[in-house]
């Protein structure tokens, strides 16, 4: 080969190398950010987001309404690298009186969801669904309002249940 030719070569890989570089030294600082908000969520979750929503599902309990709090936590399918779930924390409700779904999966139900949000990893996003069974009457989910971690305090957690218990209430009362 000639020494015109290996230098081609060697421009073409240096360039390659530099563009992996730069694309490994990205994946890492994206890294480091996703944890350190993973961190500062399970964190949100265990001091304030947890002990509202379960004070609130005993509140519900004590006037004879089903519910329950699940979490779910971040995970990553070892074999390809893809996130596989977010980390959440979720308020499923079951009102006196109407038949609990066999499944939560169903969301045949009131609920609301703090979830990692898939698009912008550094914020909390704020599912919530009025849904109903009862009678046929359905509302509707709402998704999309955002806060980034520190935003999220006890009366954020008290004024979604509150707006989804008050949709959903009115829903089965119409």
């Amino acid at each position: 080969m000639k020494d015109d030719d290996k230098k081609k070569i060697s421009d073409i890989l240096d360039a390659f190398d530099a563009q992996r570089k730069v694309a490994d030294q990205t994946a890492r600082e994206m890294q480091a950010r996703r944890d350190i908000f993973l961190e500062a969520f399970s964190h949100k979750t265990s001091s304030v987001i947890a002990p509202a929503l379960n004070e609130v599902a005993d509140y519900l309990k004590s006037r004879n309404h089903g519910c329950e709090v699940t979490r779910e936590v971040y995970a990553i399918n070892k074999q390809t690298g893809a996130q596989e779930r977010c980390p959440s924390i979720t308020l499923n409700i079951f009102p006196h009186g109407i038949q609990r779904p066999s499944s939560t999966h169903e969301q045949m139900h009131p609920s609301v969801r703090f979830v990692m949000d898939q698009h912008d990893q550094n914020k909390v996003e704020i599912v919530e669904s009025n849904r109903m069974p009862a009678g046929g009457l359905c509302g509707g989910s709402d998704s999309g309002k955002q806060y980034s971690v520190h935003e999220i305090t006890t009366e954020v957690v008290y004024s979604h249940v509150i707006k989804v218990l008050r949709e959903a209430m009115d829903h089965a009362s119409a």
